[in-house]
């Protein structure tokens, strides 16, 4: 026994004296909130409204911050309160002085509760995964507007004629150098380009190793390294040109590019040109690719483990610079964010199909957790995005990862921009938050694709955005997501530098089908200064040339090719209805008015009735007809025996096909029907087309998540050839688009997988059907919802019943766990540790337990506390 009880001392003994540590080390903090626990009573609300109604909720990621928020609050309070603390107080704390020194002790714990948290957490955190996460509020660089984006632009920084050598021969060193000046002096706010540097490396020390991460995804020896596009090396030698201004030697500079063997080493021996054009000006950087093999440092993610590079891991500082880059349809542009696979050992371990790996909208894409790895986020002190010539598409534009791209030259070779005059962009940006960087760049190259989907023969692939979706995701996102311009959130600055501004005069119309254009599409021209500094001749769609919709008066004498106020009426009634009485000549009607030929199901149409009563006992009726059913629309008594109009706005039925209005005038008063038979009447006709309305179907519905799903539009005659985009949530992401033919067409995408069974998403199918570049008008959206399935953790699974989103079907079982079989754990932030082992099924019993003993270790860390003061 006694033994026993010697090995229950040395657990406690060892137990206190990692908790003292620990709580040593968060005391040794800056202070964060210390009035945060007045946020108690509001976040256990909070977290019992969201809870309750639905338990599985715990695992999202905002109740699992509240929740761990709850219980190290409770803890801390419970503990200074509680009935066994208030013996042990009598028990230990005799004395005035001493009471007095505990109570201090209580208060600095309450007041430093948070440090407490972050170290315990973060402690438990290292055990999982390896590593720490640094907020995005914990980079070292002290900007005046940290969501900034400065995009600087110079016409002159190239003159490349796009055919001629290779793209980086003719790049201009001196204007590019003035162009980093310029950007990093805007994005500090200060005055000189040293004061920008000193600013943005304020931590650096002598003798630390600045890193420069470049994009040199063509780097590869089985393509084409020289003519395919890689970050400048020009830029690069703006940057060490201000670092080196501020005292930091070229010794000291480390160019990496550390995208490891998995998908074929990025060798600087491919491109002999990069390092040349750097050593001809600083001799002494050193350049490193992952050829040296070294990925030392593990990150787990939801694909299973990664392994990061050791030149990542081993500088100091960091100034990534990514390329303004189109790289597939489902993940849109490679930007700062997916360069992050450009750090790992093998990159294809984290790709995935749609909706999973790289495709991941949320926290958990693989390349938002590396980047908020501490050997990253901790180290970045700026973003020199390289847009000087760009990509707007790409080699997996071929329809093998989400989509192809018609009637464009699909390669990595930078090709002109009809936005930029059909020439380069010449921009570079800077920035600290790499989501809003990537959401500027994002929106440049979806300016040009849009602009080339407007061209004849050209169909572009949707572009999606997931990962920015996702480095905004959670609580502690990377940045600002947001499209534009105008941007709201991010501050988004323009700076013009050197060249001649390009102005160009107003379009000009030339005709209907000159110039190249289609039949339906007007050509235009206009004048730019310098020529050629922008387009200057588009074919625009105009309905003039053939118009779709007109909007002119139809009438009904111009349907019957008759005057259809003549008396005795011939027959000008669609179906056998008797046209009029033969006694009705001073009881008719002139003649019917239609502000529409061709409908949309849905739009608003009028219609004015011209009647001439015999007096004001004449009743007055308009009736609509669908091509399936009649409804009255007007009923009533002429006001005197004079010509008169009556005017009706009435919405068009759902139905596709010729639709007919009928005014009726009748002097008897027989009764309400759309076919008089007394003896004073008279029936007149006139009709439109109407051709119906997109309408979505997805099949099957109900799905389970991951699985293909079709969707089908259709309901619509006379628009074949038209695209019909099928869109996804709250902002509406491409999933797959089609081509009208019959009124029809259908697509595949990939259904999400779901956090939870039968979760509910809405998909929209969006046509613009009168070319005005929205989708905003009567007709052009339909949606439905899709309910997803998905089997829950420890409930059984198949290949066709998957798992919920963050479990793997293992041994016919959905359990945690990372992908691909890897057995990694999933990707767990370091305030999500409470609710993690709930997650992980542990026994709610088991988990109280853990509160409880949580508590207990908190009254004997201020009883150790205590004892030191005695």
């Amino acid at each position: 026994m006694k033994k026993v009880l010697g090995k229950i001392k040395k657990l406690e003994n060892k137990i206190q004296s990692t908790i003292n540590r620990k709580v040593e080390d968060a005391l040794n903090g800056k202070m964060e909130d210390k009035y945060s626990t007045l946020l108690l009573i509001p976040a256990l609300l909070w977290f019992l409204i969201r809870v309750i109604p639905k338990p599985t909720r715990i695992t999202y990621p905002c109740q699992r911050a509240t929740v761990n928020f709850i219980f190290i609050k409770t803890g801390l309070m419970f503990a200074t309160v509680s009935k066994p603390f208030k013996l042990l107080s009598n028990r230990f704390f005799r004395r005035t002085s001493t009471k007095i020194i505990f109570i201090s002790v209580i208060f600095f714990i309450l007041m430093f509760s948070e440090q407490i948290a972050i170290a315990y957490y973060q402690a438990r955190y290292s055990l999982i995964t390896g590593g720490i996460i640094t907020p995005l509020t914990e980079y070292g660089v002290n900007l005046p507007e940290p969501h900034r984006v400065v995009r600087v632009h110079a016409n002159d920084a190239t003159n490349w004629d796009f055919s001629t050598g290779y793209y980086w021969e003719y790049v201009n060193q001196d204007l590019i150098d003035q162009m980093v000046g310029e950007g990093v002096k805007e994005l500090t706010d200060t005055s000189t380009t040293q004061e920008a540097w000193q600013t943005i490396m304020a931590d650096y020390n002598s003798g630390d190793m600045v890193g420069i991460q470049i994009n040199g995804n063509d780097f590869t020896v089985g393509g084409n390294p020289l003519s395919n596009i890689n970050t400048l090396p020009h830029i690069v030698n703006g940057i060490i040109k201000g670092l080196v201004a501020i005292g930091i030697p070229q010794d000291k500079i480390q160019v990496i590019e550390p995208t490891g063997g998995g998908n074929g080493y990025r060798r600087f021996s491919y491109v002999p040109y990069f390092s040349e054009k750097i050593h001809d000006l600083y001799p002494d950087v050193t350049l490193f690719d992952g050829s040296a093999k070294l990925y030392s440092t593990t990150i787990e993610t939801v694909m299973g483990p990664v392994y990061l590079s050791d030149l990542v891991r081993d500088v100091d500082h960091l100034i990534i610079v990514p390329i303004m880059k189109s790289i597939t349809p489902r993940w849109g542009n490679t930007g700062t964010i997916k360069m992050m696979q450009g750090s790992i050992s093998n990159p294809g371990s984290t790709h995935g199909g749609d909706g999973t790996g790289l495709a991941l909208p949320t926290e958990d894409n693989p390349n938002v957790v590396i980047y908020k790895n501490e050997n990253v986020i901790g180290k970045v002190r700026l973003i020199v995005a390289d847009g000087i010539y760009g990509t707007w598409t790409g080699i997996h534009f071929n329809g093998g990862y989400g989509g192809a791209d018609i009637g464009v030259s699909i390669t990595d070779r930078p090709q002109p921009w009809i936005t930029f005059g059909d020439g380069a962009p010449n921009l570079l940006f800077f920035a600290i938050d790499p989501v809003a960087v990537d959401c500027v760049m994002y929106d440049h190259i979806k300016r040009e694709r849009d602009e080339r989907n407007n061209l004849p023969s050209v169909d572009m692939a949707p572009f999606d955005d997931p990962q920015l979706r996702g480095g905004a995701d959670g609580v502690y996102p990377l940045g600002i997501y947001e499209h534009g311009p105008p941007y709201l959130q991010i501050n988004y600055v323009e700076v013009e530098l050197g060249g001649t501004p390009c102005g160009c005069g107003d379009w000009q119309a030339q005709g209907c089908g000159l110039g190249g254009c289609t039949a339906d599409e007007q050509y235009q021209i206009r004048a730019c200064t310098p020529s050629g500094c922008n387009i200057e001749e588009q074919c625009i769609y105009d309905e003039s040339c053939a118009p779709t919709i007109p909007s002119e008066w139809r009438t009904c004498s111009e349907l019957w090719n008759q005057d259809c106020g003549n008396m005795p009426d011939f027959d000008n009634t669609f179906d056998d209805c008797q046209s009029s009485s033969d006694v009705s000549s001073d009881n008719h009607v002139d003649e019917i008015y239609l502000n529409a030929s061709d409908t949309i199901s849905g739009q608003t149409v009028r219609v004015k009735c011209e009647f001439d009563p015999y007096s004001e006992i004449s009743e007055e009726y308009i009736w609509y007809y669908n091509s399936l059913y009649w409804r009255i629309l007007y009923e009533g008594n002429a006001p005197n025996n004079q010509i008169h109009n009556v005017t009706v706005d009435f919405v068009v039925d759902d139905v596709i096909g010729e639709h007919w209005v009928r005014c009726i005038t009748d002097g008897d008063g027989t009764g309400i029907t759309e076919c008089e038979d007394g003896t004073w009447f008279d029936h007149d006709d006139a009709n439109f087309n109407n051709l119906g309305r997109v309408q979505l179907s997805l099949s099957p519905n109900p799905i389970w998540g991951g699985k293909i799903l079709t969707a089908t539009a259709s309901g619509l005659a006379g628009f074949d050839e038209k695209k019909v985009y099928i869109k996804q949530g709250m902002y509406k992401t491409i999933r797959c688009s089609c081509i009208l033919s019959d009124g029809q067409c259908s697509c595949d995408t990939t259904s999400p997988k779901p956090y939870e069974s039968n979760t509910i998403t809405t998909l929209y199918a969006q046509i613009d059907l009168n070319d005005d570049e929205d989708f905003d008008d009567v007709g052009e959206e339909d949606s439905e919802d899709l309910i997803i399935l998905c089997r829950a953790r420890g409930e059984g699974c198949t290949d066709e019943e998957g798992c919920c989103f963050g479990s793997y079907c293992r041994n016919s079982v959905c359990s945690s766990g990372g992908g691909g079989g890897g057995g990694g754990r999933n990707y767990v932030a370091p305030y999500f540790v409470l609710p993690y082992l709930l997650e992980d099924g542990v026994p709610v019993i088991i988990f109280t337990i853990l509160v409880i003993t949580e508590i207990i270790v908190i009254t004997l860390i201020v009883k150790k506390l205590h004892e030191k003061n005695s």
